[in-house]
């Protein structure tokens, strides 16, 4: 008898030994999935105060460009119209050396520098332009290559 309550309490001490190495294995596991969990959250609130960090270094920039684009949705300067008008039209003998949109408060709206070896070329692209309502009122000017076109705002332009 004194064998079998001997091998009995080996049993209880194995039986609780396995459970304290159970629990013991389950604290580990969730101890590893904290310390995950507490880096992630570490790289995340990291990248969050880079970025934060960069927008307060860069506040002025940011809220100059977001200014400028609400200016430029209320302004709309037709810069596609603009350039696929003039592209459409131009022969391949004339070519734009310098061309400048919407970047003026004087009223102007286009300035570009055109120039070609064939005179004839240049005046028929110009006529061609003019045909275009948005060109009807440009001014020509000739400079050292070749000719300086000016186009006003269109009608119902208000510069801010």
């Amino acid at each position: 008898m004194n064998r079998v309550v001997k091998i009995g309490r080996i049993i209880d001490s194995l039986a609780r030994h396995r459970q304290k190495a159970m629990l013991t294995v389950i604290g580990l596991e969730l101890m590893v999935i904290a310390f995950a969990v507490w880096l992630n959250a570490g790289a995340d609130n990291k990248a969050a105060n880079e970025e934060y960090l960069r927008y307060v270094s860069n506040r002025e920039a940011v809220i100059t460009e977001l200014n400028r684009l609400e200016v430029a949705r209320q302004e709309d300067i037709k810069p596609m119209e603009a350039l696929s008008a003039m592209v459409m039209t131009m022969p391949q003998q004339v070519k734009c050396r310098h061309i400048t949109i919407g970047n003026f408060h004087n009223g102007d709206w286009i300035v570009m520098d055109v120039e070609s070896r064939e005179k004839g070329a240049v005046e028929d692209y110009l006529s061609t332009l003019r045909k275009n309502q948005y060109f009807s009122r440009m001014r020509i000017e000739d400079i050292k290559d070749g000719v300086r076109v000016t186009v006003p705002m269109p009608e119902g332009f208000l510069w801010q």
